[in-house]
C-alpha cells in the first residue's frame, strides 16, 4: 500500500490500466532481465496473480458474510417487535377506571361557557412569478445535474464529475491541480478551468482519467466529500445549482459506518418504525416504564389526577 500513490500516478498519466501494463512491461524489458528466462517470470506473474486473486476472494466472502449478518439481525429485530404484545397491567387497568369515572363526573358538571376560537388568518395566495424555496434548482439526474463546463453526479460521500475538454487533450497536455476547496484545470500550459468547491474535498483522495461521453472528450474526476453524509448543490460555486430537497436518498449499509455513528443510526431507525407502528420511541417506552415501577412501588399516592406528558 505504500507505494499507491506513486502507481496511482502512473495509471493516470498512461490513461488507464492497459497503458499502465504497456509502461511496466516495457520498464521490465529495458531496465531488467525478466525476459531473460520467460517461462520463470510467467510463473512469478500467475503466482503473484493467483495470490492476489485469493486475497480479493476472501475480503468479498467477508464484506458479504458481514452484509448477510447484517441484515439477518435486522430481520430478527423486525419480527420482534411485529410478535411484541401489549399487556395492562393492574395499576393501568385502575387508572382507566380512574380517568372513565373522571370523564362521567365531567359530563354531569354544569356546562361552562365556550370561549370563542382565535380567529386564523388567511393565507395569501402566492405572486406569480413567486417561487418555494423547496422547489429552487434543477431537479437532480443521479443526484446531480447540468452545467455549460460539466455533468456530474454524487452519493453522501464521493463525487464524480465529467469536465468538457478539447478533443484534442491527452494526460501530457492536461494537469489538474486539487486544493481543499479548488480546483484548476490547466490545458496546454493555460487555466481551462478553475474555481472553487462548493465544500471543501480531500485532496488527497482524488482520481482523474480521460474519457468520451457521447462523442464528447471528458476529463472523468472523482474525488471524496471532506464532510461525508452531505448532498452537495453543484460542484463549484457559482455555477446552477441542484434542488436538493429532490435527491434520492441512497441505500446506506449499517457496515459501513463507523462504530461511533452506527449505534446512533440504528437507534434512529428503530424509532422511526416504532412510531410508523403507533409505539412510543425507545426513550419514550423507558420513561414509561420507570414511570410505572415507581407507581408500583409507592402505591399510598393518587396520581388519578396527575397528567403526563
Amino acid at each position: 500500500e505504500k507505494f499507491d500513490g506513486l502507481l496511482m500516478t502512473v495509471v493516470q498519466q498512461s490513461q488507464g490500466i492497459n497503458g499502465f501494463f504497456e509502461a511496466f512491461f516495457g520498464f521490465l524489458r529495458r531496465k531488467t532481465d525478466f525476459y531473460a528466462q520467460p517461462e520463470s517470470g510467467k510463473q512469478l506473474l500467475d503466482k503473484s496473480f493467483n495470490a492476489q486473486l485469493e486475497t480479493f476472494k476472501e475480503q468479498q466472502r467477508i464484506k458479504e458474510a458481514k452484509q448477510k449478518a447484517a441484515e439477518e439481525k435486522k430481520k430478527r429485530e423486525q419480527e420482534l417487535k411485529n410478535q411484541k404484545v401489549v399487556e395492562i397491567t393492574d395499576e393501568e387497568a385502575e387508572r382507566i377506571a380512574k380517568e372513565e369515572s373522571a370523564r362521567k363526573a365531567a359530563q354531569a358538571a354544569p356546562p361552562q361557557q365556550v370561549q370563542k376560537a382565535p380567529e386564523v388568518a388567511a393565507v395569501e395566495p402566492k405572486k406569480e412569478g413567486e417561487e418555494d424555496e423547496e422547489e429552487k434548482g434543477q431537479v437532480p439526474v443521479g443526484n446531480g445535474g447540468t452545467t455549460d463546463r460539466y455533468i456530474w453526479t454524487q452519493t453522501l460521500g464521493e463525487l464524480t464529475a465529467n469536465f468538457f475538454i478539447p478533443a484534442d487533450a491527452n494526460g501530457k497536455n492536461i494537469k489538474v491541480d486539487i486544493g481543499v476547496q479548488k480546483l484548476k484545470i490547466t490545458y496546454k500550459g493555460q487555466v481551462y478551468i478553475e474555481g472553487e468547491f462548493y465544500s471543501k474535498v480531500k485532496p488527497d483522495e482524488h482520481l482523474w482519467t480521460i474519457d468520451t461521453i457521447d462523442g464528447r472528450k471528458v476529463l472523468n474526476l472523482t474525488i471524496d466529500k471532506f464532510e461525508g453524509m452531505t448532498w452537495w448543490k453543484t460542484v463549484l460555486k457559482g455555477d446552477p445549482e441542484i434542488n436538493t430537497k429532490k435527491v434520492e436518498p441512497e441505500n446506506s449499509k449499517l457496515s459501513d459506518l463507523d462504530e461511533e455513528t452506527r449505534p446512533t443510526v440504528e437507534k434512529m431507525m428503530i424509532d422511526q418504525q416504532r412510531k410508523a407502528m403507533g409505539m412510543p420511541t425507545l426513550e419514550e417506552e423507558g420513561k414509561q416504564d420507570m414511570l410505572k415501577k415507581f407507581m408500583a412501588a409507592h402505591p399510598e399516592m393518587d396520581f388519578s389526577k396527575c397528567k403526563f406528558n
